[in-house]
């Protein structure tokens, strides 16, 4: 094989490893650092600056530099040359003729080197804005066309994988030539989302809670003995939910039957010796009123037994927490003993704490996220606050809420706790983080 073709071959096979690597690269800066350093071995050259044609001229990136300087004063220089250079979307070496209007610049640039030569070589673009890398030679070996027919073909592989990299406002946003832009675009980004209003969010625990339960109490005071129902038992209508001590009702009622039959018997005896006995007809009067007043008596007796079991007054299932914590305790007129509810209606209570109480907005629904169900998020419609606050369950000082369900109700478990997202009225993002620390520094420093 002659020398020429195993050269050819071994520029050959470099031409390809620089396109695999620029395809390969793993960020927009690798590919950058890529583009600038990588075909010194391909065709040598002193320095090479890839740059955005377009509007101006922005500097991505300089061969052997890690960070551009944006204090240098060449910089500024090199871009007022690129945005002056004509028509960047054609290749070709660069002459004074091809920076119409900038020729005092360019001989400022090329001053240092007698033997400056400089290439421009696109490798991207469209009709506003071209990307292209400029090489610099700093001697008087021009570019061969055997160089610029490796670099073009270089560069269509290096067009290509710059379009990967395009497109993404974001990576153009941190691909700002000078520090201070990209911060101060960082900035601008930063400002705007804080001051971008959105809907004040509250987050308050809540508790699934029975819709409209029905309140067992205590008809009177008494001790009670008997608790047969427990906690979710499902209980029929005029079934017994709970029972007072009944021993001294029994003995009385059992007393007033046994005076009752006594005096039955009496009033018995004396009609029989009232046939012969005109004395025994006399009582027979007095008699029948007792015996009328001792079943009246055990008439009253039997209620009173009776009213000492307390019946269900319709069918539901029982909220109790300890049925055998009832027994034996003595129970006040209206004290309440056990919730009769409903297991598919529901409605969820919250506490809004006292730094959280804004307008909240009707229209907007809340979202419910129980602990049990954390990845779900259940509608909810928000009704009257209490204009009070009084201690949550958790001792501290809130308002309570209730939220009833949008649509049909989930199938929740009544005592089921979670947080409750409450929305109020648009403002921006600021004031939203701010709000508490302003409210709190108020009331510290008296503002």
């Amino acid at each position: 094989m002659a020398a020429d073709d195993l050269s050819f071959a071994r520029r050959q096979a470099l031409l390809y490893s620089l396109a695999v690597r620029a395809f390969r690269a793993g960020s927009r800066r690798a590919l950058i650092f890529h583009l600038l350093n990588d075909p010194q071995p391909l065709s040598p050259f002193h320095r090479a600056a890839l740059w955005e044609i377009g509007g101006g001229a922005t500097l991505l990136g300089v061969s052997g530099l890690a960070k551009i300087d944006p204090e240098a004063p060449l910089p500024d220089a090199w871009r007022d040359l690129a945005t002056a250079l004509a028509d960047p979307a054609r290749p070709g070496p660069l002459t004074q003729a091809r920076f119409p209007g900038a020729e005092t610049v360019w001989q400022t640039h090329t001053a240092r080197f007698p033997a400056y030569r400089a290439l421009w070589l696109p490798l991207s673009g469209d009709a506003n804005r071209t990307v292209g890398l400029w090489f610099e030679r700093w001697s008087s070996d021009d570019w061969k066309e055997e160089e610029r027919a490796l670099l073009d073909a270089l560069m269509d592989s290096y067009g290509a994988a710059w379009k990967r990299w395009q497109g993404s406002w974001f990576r153009s946003l941190l691909s700002l030539a000078r520090p201070s832009r990209r911060r101060a675009a960082i900035a601008a980004v930063l400002l705007a989302l804080l001051l971008w209003p959105a809907p004040l969010r509250i987050v308050a625990p809540c508790e699934v809670v029975p819709a409209d339960p029905w309140v067992v109490a205590a008809p009177q005071a008494g001790i009670i003995e008997e608790v047969p129902v427990a906690h979710g038992q499902t209980v029929a209508a005029g079934g017994v939910l709970f029972a007072y001590d009944r021993r001294l009702a029994r003995e009385a009622a059992n007393l007033a039957a046994r005076q009752a039959e006594v005096t039955a018997a009496e009033l018995q005896r004396a009609e029989v010796q009232g046939m012969r006995d005109p004395e025994a007809r006399a009582e027979l009067e007095i008699l029948r009123r007792r015996l009328e007043q001792q079943r009246l008596r055990q008439e009253i007796a039997k209620r009173e037994l009776a009213a000492l079991e307390v019946l269900a007054p319709q069918a539901g299932t029982v909220l109790l927490d300890d049925p055998h914590a009832w027994r034996g305790r003595a129970v006040r007129p209206g004290e309440r003993v056990m919730l009769l509810v409903q297991p598919g209606r529901t409605r969820v209570r919250a506490w809004v704490a006292e730094t959280d109480r804004i307008r909240f907005v009707p229209d907007r629904p809340a979202r419910v996220i129980l602990d049990a169900r954390p990845g779900a998020s259940l509608p909810a419609r928000l009704g009257p606050v209490a204009h009070h606050a009084a201690p949550s369950p958790r001792s501290v000082q809130s308002f309570q809420a209730e939220a009833d369900w949008i649509g049909p109700a989930p199938e929740v478990e009544i005592g089921q706790q979670g947080t409750i997202l409450l929305y109020g009225e648009r403002t921006p993002w600021l004031w939203q983080a701010l709000r508490k620390p302003v409210a709190w520094a108020r009331r510290a420093g008296g503002l």
